[in-house]
């Protein structure tokens, strides 16, 4: 009887920690969606109301786009080593206060040199701030075993979070401006001003949910695994962590995976036009569009992250770049039959599965290379830094395509040059897998730490090497990745 309810006890309280991650991973997810819609969410799905309000043309736009993928990628590594220094939460308050400011700004008409100052601080926010804690809090939430689980749970939030956002925010629109193209400048200005302050507002209230929700001792440093502790805290002191990293080709080959996956991500904002242009679908038509690639990225990523925990994280993120090449060659292949939409959303939805399935486990793959928890801000600092360019390049790559084959021809050109991204994708994926290693884990399971013997009794076979690696870089070893 003792035995029986204490089992019974057991599986509440797991069911309760799991019940509470789950909300923590939403929280979360909520807090990210609602801090990008302003760099994001204003210049896609907004952009007609943005350059009419603020009297901006499509150049402008680029300006302010480009000058926020140039600081993000200036601010992803020191937001690394300051999300490994202070409390994950404590930075994203900061930066969801920090947006909201601007938010509030932005409803004074600011000119347009004073919009690229605007998205610049909106990038020290997101990058210096946000990006690295929010990723050390989520693998922190998941721990270890359920990490793959934790960052498919994150895409599922996200996924849900996005779409219903997006849709609330069309409906609100239309109920403010029932007839856009007859709607006066002041009458826009005003539904600009409004949506401005809601999301404002949005954002202060996930700022003190987020300090009410996490725990205060959540910390990217809280490692408790014996005998690394002591190491991996000296590990963290900066400069040393810094280029003990970059002498890891596996970081390297991790950041090329993200290139690879993100670029996938930033191609699906493209099919809202091969509808338009392609299939002749309206303007309304064309933002349902929208909904449904994000509300595939709610289910894909879990699924995802549950399949990579259990089969291993490097062999489904190699399986996923396949599907994401092969559902992006069925786009570019197909011909365009305006009498067949059908055929467009199946390849939307193929495309948005594989795509953010793979934003759901190339994260997981941190813990693929035992990388301290203590390291996980620096890691996603320096693997962010190259992982997230094509916020600069696509929209040039794409606008070569698309400008120099109007219609749906140069939509399709575009997509197989996408084919051809995630094919390179498998490919790096499966030299990364072969470079960490194959011992001490499910699938395919690495080693990034050169030097750290863990887990020798899984993978004894490897600990001479791995000592031996030791003893020729000892001043580095515990921050290697």
């Amino acid at each position: 009887m003792r035995a029986r309810r204490s089992a019974h006890k057991f599986a509440m309280n797991a069911c309760a920690e799991g019940i509470t991650s789950a909300l923590r991973i939403f929280i979360l997810a909520l807090a990210i969606e609602v801090l990008y819609m302003v760099p994001y969410g204003l210049t896609a799905s907004f952009r007609p109301l943005l350059l009419e309000t603020f009297n901006l043309s499509n150049r402008d736009v680029a300006q302010m786009s480009s000058a926020y993928g140039i600081v993000s990628m200036c601010f992803y590594l020191p937001g690394g080593y300051v999300a490994d220094r202070f409390q994950p939460k404590l930075l994203m308050v900061v930066a969801l206060l920090t947006t909201a400011a601007c938010c509030f700004y932005l409803t004074t008409g600011p000119s347009v040199n004073e919009l690229i100052l605007v998205w610049a601080l909106l990038a020290v926010a997101g990058t210096l701030l946000f990006w690295s804690s929010f990723v050390a809090a989520i693998r922190q939430i998941g721990g270890e075993e359920h990490s793959g689980k934790a960052f498919g749970f994150e895409q599922l939030s996200r996924g849900i979070v996005s779409s219903l956002m997006t849709l609330a925010l069309a409906a609100w629109m239309r109920q403010v401006l029932p007839a856009q193209k007859a709607a006066t400048a002041q009458e826009k200005t005003e539904a600009m001003t409004m949506l401005l302050r809601s999301l404002a507002m949005l954002e202060v209230v996930m700022a003190f949910t987020i300090m009410i929700v996490l725990p205060s001792g959540m910390t990217t440093r809280a490692d408790t695994r014996s005998g690394q502790v002591l190491q991996d805290k000296q590990a963290s002191t900066g400069l040393s962590t810094i280029l003990g990293l970059l002498r890891r080709p596996a970081v390297w080959l991790h950041a090329l995976i993200v290139v690879a996956a993100y670029s996938g991500n930033l191609a699906t904002h493209y099919f809202s036009g091969l509808a338009t242009y392609g299939y002749a679908m309206d303007v309304v038509r064309a933002a349902e569009i929208s909904s449904l690639v994000k509300g595939m990225r709610a289910w894909s990523g879990l699924l995802a992250g549950a399949a990579a925990d259990r089969w291993g994280r490097s062999r489904i993120c190699c399986g996923l770049f396949l599907a994401y090449s092969s559902a992006y060659s069925w786009v570019a292949l197909t011909p365009v039959n305006q009498n067949h939409p059908g055929m467009l959303m199946a390849q939307i939805a193929a495309s948005a599965a594989s795509v953010f399935a793979i934003a759901g486990v190339y994260f997981t793959l941190l813990d693929d290379a035992r990388l301290p928890l203590e390291l996980t801000g620096s890691a996603v600092g320096m693997i962010s830094v190259i992982g997230f360019t094509p916020d600069i390049f696509m929209g040039q790559i794409s606008g070569y395509w698309l400008d120099t084959y109007p219609g749906a021809s140069g939509y399709q050109y575009f997509y197989l040059f996408m084919a051809g991204v995630g094919l390179a994708g498998f490919l790096v994926t499966l030299a990364f897998a072969l470079a960490v290693g194959k011992c001490g884990g499910k699938g395919f399971a690495p080693s990034m730490v050169l030097g750290s013997d863990r887990d020798t009794a899984s993978c004894a076979d490897s600990s001479t090497s791995a000592s031996a690696e030791e003893d020729s870089a000892s001043s580095v070893s515990e921050s290697n990745v």
